[in-house]
């Protein structure tokens, strides 16, 4: 990148700075009461960007460059608030300073105080960084809004902005969603002086949000799975399925009943469960009945492992797909519609599902 007289004291050509910010939904460890740093971008206010701008300034060690120079609390504070869901937390820091960092013109070697050691003015984005992402505690100001992590609750994009304009005096964010699943957001600014000690100044995102304008998601999911595992693989049942539904207090059929403690030498799946509410009833079909087909877990999982259901019904929620799940011991079993059975396949394969023999 070619330097322009006084380049130290302002941010040129790109004027325009966005600090982004994830919805974690799948690193484990990541906070529940808080969104997570993605970055600190600078833009130009045309919409276009400048990426790694200066290859022998990729730092790769970063956690032992913030050490050294004595930056141990934003080191602390990014290893709780800066994770990455695709790899190691370093990579991502790592990342984040070759393709962004080094863009910076008043983060060049040159702007730095004579002497400074080597890397400083990457320890001094990060400090910027996360001095940035403390002023802009999302998660709060939408909990103060009543907005909190549900599994039923959706949300309209007004009520999600309104909230967010109201915590931070009135400015207006870019919220970003994978379907109707809230993941990210985007903070602007202008930015009066230097990246290391200047004013970021709030503005408007000149950016539109990506959320639907209803029915938004802002639930947060369980850890990723290894979906590479072969416990983990999917099969599709050649068999069709009925799923039933009878009052509290009704009987069972004697049919079912004397199919449930049958002994099989083949068996398909029967399920009867019986709430306070309703009796439900999965079976294989017969006819008429067969209106469902059935994709399972091969199995068998460990007992306790969490997240499996989420994981393997959220493509499905996404794409709009209606499902029965049974859970058992070893493993879990989604019905679908039989006319549905393509887009599910689809959307689960989308995802990083794997069938077997398919």
């Amino acid at each position: 990148m070619s330097l322009v007289p006084d380049t130290c004291c302002f941010e040129a050509p790109g004027g325009l700075i966005m600090q982004t910010q994830f919805w974690d939904t799948n690193v484990a460890g990541s906070p529940a009461d808080s969104w997570t740093i993605h970055g600190l971008w600078p833009d130009s206010c045309d919409g276009t960007y400048l990426e790694d701008c200066d290859p022998s300034r990729d730092y790769t060690d970063i956690t032992e460059l913030l050490d050294s120079q004595g930056a141990t609390s934003t080191l602390d504070y990014m290893q709780q608030y800066w994770l990455n869901d695709d790899g190691t937390s370093e990579e991502l820091w790592a990342h984040e300073w070759a393709t962004h960092g080094t863009c910076y013109s008043t983060l060049q070697v040159d702007c730095l105080p004579s002497g400074s050691p080597a890397g400083a003015e990457a320890v001094a984005f990060f400090e910027s960084v996360v001095n940035l992402f403390q002023t802009l505690p999302t998660y709060t100001w939408l909990a103060d809004a009543g907005i909190t992590p549900s599994s039923s609750k959706t949300h309209t994009l007004s009520s999600l902005v309104s909230a967010l304009e109201a915590g931070s005096g009135g400015y207006t964010p870019a919220l970003g969603c994978s379907s109707h699943t809230l993941n990210s957001i985007s903070w602007y600014f202008n930015l009066k002086g230097s990246v290391i000690d200047g004013e970021f100044i709030p503005i408007n995102s000149p950016d539109s949000s990506s959320c639907p304008s209803s029915g938004i998601n802002s639930d947060k999911m369980p850890p990723s799975l290894d979906l590479n595992h072969p416990s983990l693989e999917l099969d599709l049942l050649p068999r069709t399925f009925f799923v039933k539904q009878l009052p509290v207090d009704a009987n069972i059929p004697v049919a079912i009943a004397s199919e449930l403690v049958a002994a099989h030498g083949n068996p398909s799946i029967l399920s009867i469960t019986r709430t306070t509410e309703e009796i439900s009833i999965v079976g294989e079909a017969v006819g008429d009945d067969s209106q469902w087909k059935c994709i399972k877990i091969a199995g068998p999982l460990e007992f306790g492992l969490t997240g499996v259901m989420c994981s393997f019904t959220t493509p499905l929620r996404d794409a709009n797909i209606p499902v029965f799940a049974i859970s058992t011991w070893n493993t879990d079993y989604i019905l679908i519609p039989r006319v549905k059975v393509d887009a599910a396949i689809a959307a689960l394969t989308e995802h990083g599902w794997r069938f077997r023999d398919m």
